[in-house]
C-alpha cells in the first residue's frame, strides 16, 4: 500500500508512468497527520516537514507490484526514498502505507504546494517538473 501526497495524485500522471497497470490499481483518499506539504525552493514540486497538527491530503494507491514500485522510484528521483508512515484513511483508521519522503527538508520553501495550481500550471505549458514527489 503506498501514499501519494504530491504529482502521482494526478490521474493523467499516474496513467502515463504506470501505463495500463493503473487500471489494476485501487485508489482511495487518504490523510497524513503531523505533516505540512510545502513547495521545493528550486520548484513547484513537494516536499514534506512535520509540523505538529498538519494535515497533508493525498491518496492510498493499492496494488502496486514490486516493478512498478521501483519504477516509481526512478520516478521520483534521487532526493526522495521511500519510507513507511502512518496514514489516516476515510473512515478515520490509521493504516500503515509507503510513500517516497524527502531525503532532506532543507529545500522546502514556506510556501504550501497544491495540486490544483500544478495542474493548471503544466496544463498551461508553464515551467512545472511533473517528475517528483509522490
Amino acid at each position: 500500500l503506498f501514499f501519494f501526497y504530491g504529482t502521482l495524485m494526478d490521474d493523467e500522471v499516474r496513467a502515463d508512468l504506470l501505463g495500463r497497470a493503473v487500471r489494476d490499481l485501487a485508489v482511495t483518499p487518504g490523510v497524513l497527520l503531523h505533516h505540512r506539504r510545502r513547495c521545493a525552493r528550486n520548484g513547484y514540486y513537494p516536499v514534506l516537514v512535520p509540523e505538529p497538527g498538519g494535515r497533508v491530503a493525498g491518496i492510498f494507491v493499492d496494488g502496486m507490484t514490486r516493478r512498478l514500485a521501483i519504477w516509481v522510484a526512478h520516478f521520483e528521483g534521487p532526493a526522495y526514498a521511500p519510507g513507511a508512515v502512518t496514514v489516516q484513511d476515510s473512515a478515520g483508521r490509521c493504516v500503515p502505507a509507503w510513500s517516497f519522503l524527502p531525503l532532506s527538508r532543507n529545500h522546502a520553501s514556506r510556501h504550501a504546494w497544491d495540486l490544483r495550481v500544478w495542474q493548471a500550471g503544466t496544463a498551461r505549458g508553464a515551467p512545472g517538473d511533473r517528475g517528483m514527489a509522490a
